[in-house]
């Protein structure tokens, strides 16, 4: 028996013949005949390869005198470009430039799906008689693909990775939604610009303004300028908003605009034709080979315009919205050496910030230099500050008008001896102000105060292993400083951390910015251990100096600093889970002024993430308070085809009351996006808000940009290229 089946193998294989019937093309079949006039025809498993083009079916004939291949039978045809084409009967040239195919479909590689009676190949043209276009593979349940255009008439441009549809309707589950007399779907992979209407979006449901419908138009003004326009209609309110994008390109940079405008209908033939904006603008320039300059302004009409109907913008994160102008200069004088010229604006989005603390600040002058000595061992910088702060006359416990100049003279020495390591590093800070302040009965001083103040500090680390692969490392630092010379009449306008971690323990100036000064000697000494998967740091430090203005910041009543340590762990027993703990601990009261731990991972339905956190009100001048919460993160691995689902909590343990939750629902497939998302935030005392959105590729929402990523292709046939 198993030798008859080898027999018939053989013969079959034999039985499989092929010939050639052109230059570069070959036909395979089962059986292969000529008349007379050397026309061929092959039946059985028939498959003709001509280069990289194939073309597979059961039965064809091949006309010599007229150079053409008939397909009686269904048949596939794959082109040079990956596209494949299917029928029940056809035509085609022997060299496959033109042809006709009936019940005709097409998949191609950019996952464009058509479907016609009949469609004509002329080149890379596809015509195509009552056809359908879409991503969307048809739906077993209902029989039908998602959503579809239905037209007259299809013109598939393969070059241009366009199809042109006449006297067209969008169907989503063979229900008409739209109709025009001319539209074009594009490729996801087209890149030319083209002016028209775009194809419009839907949000089915929003908890704070219902649903909302954009119809955009996009303008190709010109090779170097664009703009986008997207009326925005929101169902419940009775608004509507216009998102006004605008790019342009300059000589030696750009231009890009965003703006937002607002219009409340509130009675039939009444309306607010502007009741909340947002503006945006960017502009950078190069100057020349060294000098650039720019700007960037932002400004909205209140405060919570964006966090309503821009929820997800990330300046929503922000308690301001900066304006900037600015001019850099790199390597002015040939020395690597960077100069700034910059001015500040800002503007309150939250309400519970005063704003006549928010100050303008112009100009800010800024220049460094740097200079490497002896093999690069020694390194000396240079910096000089120059800045102008005014804000509102009547801001308690500023200064109204402040003026500073600052130089800095930094100079640092690394050098390693038997993988010893010695680090030298040395600080000349001089200041000139002159404040302007409102003092009791409604009179301004003016004042000035001058500083010069020296910081000096040496760090030595020197790493030990053992045969077991474990390193440890020795720490020490000595930091010796000026004496007090953090004056109160200097308003704190730059130093605002003042937390007290391993970051920036090591430190000659543990504080940020130049107001503030790590006055004082103080001893630092720690701990590093390392082995694979395993970190482990301790620190603790002495202040041999008692009037030391960072230790009274940061609430610390003893010489003796507080112990920092921090612990990580990898791949715990050989799985996916980390786990992090980092702590700040006061040996004198035995408590725990700080503590932070995290533990995230995989497990078989999805990837977690948990953290705590708790720190004491005694832990910094800048606490708000004792604050202990927990927070848990999750997001599910898809077991159901194209879905996915995560959500996001958090605790506070303190108040017993929760501080935010998300909620996010995800519906992907090739031709189709929903996603559903919940946010509850009580820590900003926003409503609570339910999102629905949902996009149909090759017609779906807007990208954003302009000049440098929009590829937008518009539905009307009014092209004008780059």
């Amino acid at each position: 028996m198993y030798l008859l089946i080898i027999l018939i193998n053989i013969i079959s294989l034999f039985l499989y013949i092929h010939i050639s019937y052109s230059a570069d093309s070959i036909i395979y079949a089962d059986k292969i005949e000529t008349d007379k006039y050397q026309n061929v025809i092959a039946k059985g498993n028939v498959k003709i390869i001509n280069v990289d083009e194939i073309l597979t079916t059961n039965e064809l004939y091949i006309d010599e005198q007229k150079s053409k291949i008939y397909l009686n039978d269904d048949f596939s045809y794959k082109d040079k470009k990956g596209n494949y084409y299917f029928g029940s009967k056809g035509e085609f040239t022997k060299d496959f430039y033109e042809g006709e195919i009936y019940n005709f479909s097409y998949y191609g590689k950019d996952n464009l799906r058509l479907v016609g009676k009949k469609s004509k190949k002329i080149g890379n043209i596809d015509i195509i008689e009552k056809g359908v276009v879409t991503p969307c593979r048809t739906l077993k349940l209902f029989g039908c693909p998602l959503w579809q255009i239905k037209a007259k008439k299809l013109i598939h441009d393969k070059d241009d990775l366009l199809v042109y549809q006449k006297h067209s309707r969008t169907e989503i589950m063979n229900f008409p939604v739209f109709y025009t007399p001319y539209s074009v779907t594009p490729s996801p992979l087209r890149k030319i610009r083209r002016s028209g209407f775009l194809y419009p979006t839907f949000q089915p449901f929003n908890s704070s303004h219902g649903g909302s419908a954009k119809i955009p138009y996009y303008f190709n003004i010109s090779r170097d300028k664009e703009l986008l326009l997207t009326p925005t209609i929101y169902y419940l309110n009775n608004t509507q908003n216009i998102k006004y994008d605008y790019g342009q390109r300059i000589s030696g940079g750009k231009v890009k605009a965003q703006a937002t405008t607002s219009t409340d209908f509130k009675e039939q033939d009444k309306f607010d034709w502007l009741t909340d904006a947002y503006l945006n603008l960017t502009v950078n320039q190069k100057i020349n080979r060294n000098f650039e300059s720019g700007l960037n302004l932002n400004f909205q009409t209140s405060g919570t315009y964006l966090r309503s109907y821009d929820p997800q913008n990330k300046i929503n994160l922000l308690s301001s919205l900066s304006s900037k102008t600015y001019v850099d200069g790199y390597s002015v004088f040939e020395t690597g050496d960077l100069l700034t010229i910059e001015t500040y604006n800002f503007q309150a989005v939250k309400t519970d910030i005063n704003r006549k603390k928010i100050p303008i600040v112009s100009p800010v002058v800024n220049y460094n230099s740097s200079t490497k000595w002896l093999n690069n061992n020694i390194n000396f910088q240079n910096k000089f500050l120059f800045y102008h702060i005014f804000r509102d006359k009547n801001t308690p416990d500023h200064a109204y008008r402040q003026t500073r100049l600052n130089y800095d003279a930094h100079i640092s020495y690394q050098k390693f001896i038997d993988n010893s390591r010695l680090k030298f590093e040395s600080i000349l800070q001089t200041d000139a102000y002159s404040t302007y302040k409102k003092q009791i009965g409604n009179e301004f001083i003016s004042e000035e105060h001058y500083r010069i103040f020296p910081m000096t500090g040496v760090f030595i680390d020197k790493p030990y292993s053992n045969n077991k692969g474990t390193i440890y490392t020795p720490q020490f630092f000595l930091a010796i400083n000026g004496s007090n010379n953090n004056t109160n009449e200097i308003s704190n306008e730059i130093t605002t951390d003042n937390e007290f971690n391993l970051s920036r323990f090591f430190s000659v100036n543990r504080y940020t910015g130049n107001d503030k000064f790590d006055n004082g000697q103080r001893i630092g000494y720690g701990l590093g251990i390392k082995k694979k998967n395993f970190k482990f740091n301790i620190a603790q430090g002495f202040q041999i100096s008692s009037d030391s203005d960072y230790t009274k910041d940061v609430n610390m009543d003893d010489d003796l600093s507080d112990v920092l340590g921090y612990t990580s762990l990898a791949n715990i027993l050989g799985s996916s889970v980390n786990f992090s703990y980092d702590y700040r601990y006061n040996p004198s009261h035995q408590l725990l002024y700080y503590q932070s731990a995290g533990i995230s991972g995989d497990s078989a339905i999805g990837s977690y993430s948990i953290s705590y956190h708790n720190s004491d009100d005694r832990s910094s001048s800048l606490s708000f308070g004792q604050r202990e919460s927990i927070s848990l993160s999750y997001n599910f691995k898809s077991f159901i085809e194209y879905n996915s689902l995560s959500f996001s909590t958090s605790y506070d343990l303190h108040k017993n009351s929760h501080q935010a939750s998300t909620i996010v629902y995800g519906y992907s497939d090739e031709c189709f996006s929903l996603s559903a998302i919940y946010n509850r935030n009580f820590f900003e005392k926003m409503p609570d808000t339910l999102t629905l959105s949902m996009s149909l590729k090759f017609i779906g929402p807007v990208p954003a940009g302009i000049i440098d990523d929009f590829v937008l292709v518009p539905l009307n046939f009014k092209e004008k290229e780059e």
